[in-house]
């Protein structure tokens, strides 16, 4: 068999879609990946742009990645990963490219040097967005490189929304092409921001919305600082050894062609100035600026290897650059070149594979996840709506996230968050997405009375996440706080207790009798409120409301989580149970501006039945309130026949 004449003389045609083949095998049979929540969400938001496309303009989401994954995102999260491999060989392709533009004689290496760069080969089997940003940076390389200078303007413009970071990218681009004279390039850096503020100009009302909007500003609460040097420490990790004392070669390189020629052409900027300028300067430059801003705490990022993989290529041409100028300083002696040249290159390639396991597991937390999705499918709830906050559930479950009915995503929880949470809901807490983005504590669920823990999930061995909190998941189901029976089964016992009737209760209600305290097991309840002692009010059309407290809440004897109870004696012979309803509203205001709204529906409670009968209903105030608030309590009955009220008491639990 023949091979064309082509391949051969050109090795990186047959270099390229073996190792393309090689990891794409890989990342289809990979079941996790790195920063795998993450990925899912850009997968995510990419499959909904088409019903939603506000989503193509989402800065979180980033728009020019959004827009080029969301076709293959329809064909799931695969199709997600394809993508992206499409962009590594189009990087890999650039990259060869720049490198003959660098007079790189081994420049058809240069895919070998990206794709096991060690950072870059674990981001690959993603959907990731450093993928996209890697691509824009190198064809503008590319293309400057070829003095394409326009083109390379508008090429790099669009890559801030690859990934906001591009906007230093984008300056330094500038000062690059002001150093080169190449003035009339520079308007076309604003390319990108311009087509993109005029695309959402209309949705946003606001021609600047692509810097209003951009929504990192003060996460480092959440994901806090670390250690200026934190990326050179672990580079051993991100670049692996053999790379690091290859890119440490080619800079040497480099910074030695910059001298050589500069003694001949001090003014000029030489090819030689260029690389360092565009690929030695923007490789650390960026590795600094990621440095500074998690030193910092600034711009909500948590400190992460995969960010580096953004400028993976760049550092791939600056380690063949040593590769390639090393050779050649050992070209007199070929007995030496190519045995030095196989060892350098073994070692390169082995070193993704002694830093990380591919095909990529799930991590433990993934495994925990996927164990127990496998037993909420399986089991009687699973066909509950369901809350979450960690991406990897909708991933796991199977769910469309953006299906209302059938799930949706935590909002950060501060005030009123047991309201919005519709009852029998199933809730799944974990402790690093919920705890952190969600601001939902632990303590916040597992002691609620508004929650059932169904079941706790905690990893075989044990291990942190972010807030230096062990992992662990809570699955619950949304209950009513306390029940008409349960409320009504105490009152019962107490009275037994005292060996009253339940209607001399209220001024003695589980508190001293003649000396005698009610027992540990049954809870002391204090009576704080009796507007309508024995005067039963009519509610109707005319009269729909029945106030039962209003005021500041310093002046209310309602505070923190303190559970409410609620006696009322009621006759509601007309009470239609399919048409009309019998609301708890609570309303909050702070500064003249609502902050808490919840309404209870008790109409299951009513009867219509003759005569008055008892109904016990209870409530809880959510966290956050603040003693300056405005709030009001109140029952409303929206129905066209009357109902009357004999509100009994209000009390609250004391222990």
């Amino acid at each position: 068999m023949k091979f064309p004449a082509k391949l051969l003389s050109s090795p990186v045609l047959i270099i390229l879609p073996v190792l393309s083949a090689f990891w794409l095998i890989i990342s289809f049979r990979s079941e996790g990946g790195t920063d795998f929540a993450d990925s899912l969400i850009h997968y995510r938001i990419a499959m909904q742009a088409f019903q939603q496309p506000e989503l193509f303009l989402d800065l979180w989401g980033k728009p020019l990645f959004t827009i080029l994954c969301a076709p293959f995102a329809q064909l799931g999260y695969d199709g997600a990963k394809l993508f992206n491999f499409l962009l590594i060989i189009l990087t890999a392709w650039f990259g060869y490219k720049a490198a003959i533009q660098l007079n790189i004689r081994y420049a058809y290496l240069f895919p070998v040097f990206l794709m096991f760069f060690p950072v870059y080969a674990v981001t690959m089997i993603s959907s990731l967005t450093e993928i996209l940003f890697a691509l824009v940076l190198m064809v503008a390389v590319f293309l400057f490189l070829r003095k394409n200078f326009i083109w390379s303007a508008v090429v790099i413009s669009l890559i801030p929304f690859a990934r906001t970071e591009g906007y230093g990218i984008l300056a330094a681009f500038a000062f690059i092409l002001l150093l080169n004279r190449q003035f009339r390039s520079l308007p076309f850096l604003l390319t990108g921001t311009l087509l993109f503020s005029l695309a959402g100009w209309n949705y946003h009302h606001d021609f600047f919305w692509v810097f209003t909007k951009i929504p990192y500003s003060s996460a480092n609460t959440i994901y806090g600082t670390g250690e200026l040097l934190f990326y050179w420490k672990e580079s051993g990790q991100i670049i692996g050894t053999p790379l690091k004392y290859l890119i440490l070669a080619g800079s040497v390189f480099i910074l030695y062609n910059i001298f050589r020629a500069f003694r001949t052409d001090r003014l000029q900027f030489t090819p030689s100035l260029n690389e360092m300028m565009l690929v030695w300067m923007l490789f650390f430059g960026y590795i600094l600026f990621q440095s500074v801003i998690w030193y910092k705490g600034i711009m909500a990022v948590l400190g992460s290897h995969r960010f580096i993989s953004s400028v993976a290529p760049l550092g791939a041409l600056i380690a063949l650059r040593g590769f390639n100028d090393l050779i050649r300083l050992l070209e007199f002696k070929k007995w030496l070149a190519l045995p030095v040249a196989a060892v350098v290159l073994f070692y390169v390639i082995q070193r993704p594979f002694m830093l990380y396991q591919f095909p990529i597991e799930l991590d433990q937390k993934g495994k925990v996840l996927k164990e127990t999705a496998e037993w909420l499918k399986n089991s009687v709830y699973k066909d509950r709506k369901v809350f979450y906050s960690d991406p990897f559930w909708f991933h796991f479950l199977g769910i469309n996230p953006y299906d209302k009915t059938k799930s949706e995503e935590l909002v950060p929880a501060k005030i009123g968050f047991e309201q919005y949470i519709p009852n029998g809901s199933i809730l799944l807490w974990d402790a690093h997405f919920s705890a952190n983005e969600g601001q939902l504590p632990e303590s916040r669920i597992t002691g609620s009375p508004h929650f059932n823990l169904l079941k706790s999930v905690y990893p075989v061995q044990a291990f942190k996440v972010l807030g230096d909190k062990d992992y662990a998941i809570h699955i619950l189901e949304k209950i009513v706080p306390a029940s008409s029976e349960e409320f009504k089964g105490t009152l019962l016992n107490t009275a037994n207790y005292f060996k009253t009737s339940s209607g001399n209760l209220k001024p003695v209600l589980f508190a001293d009798f003649n000396g005698e305290i009610a027992p540990p097991q049954l809870p002391l309840v204090e009576i704080i409120n009796e507007p309508y002692k024995d005067n039963a009010v009519v509610l109707n059309p005319a009269n729909p409301y029945l106030l039962v407290a209003e005021g500041k809440l310093a002046t209310l004897p309602f505070s923190g989580n303190r559970l409410i109870y609620h006696c009322l004696n009621l006759e509601s012979e007309n009470f239609d149970p399919g048409k009309d309803n019998f609301l708890l509203i609570i309303n909050v205001s702070r500064n003249d501006e609502m902050i808490y709204f919840a309404e209870t529906n008790l109409k299951d409670l009513l009867k219509p039945a003759q005569g008055f009968y008892d109904v016990f209903a209870a409530n809880t105030f959510p966290v956050g309130l603040q003693s300056g608030d405005d709030l009001k309590m109140f029952f409303y009955y929206p129905g066209a026949n009357g109902i009357s009220v004999n509100y009994q008491f209000c009390a609250i639990s004391i222990n």
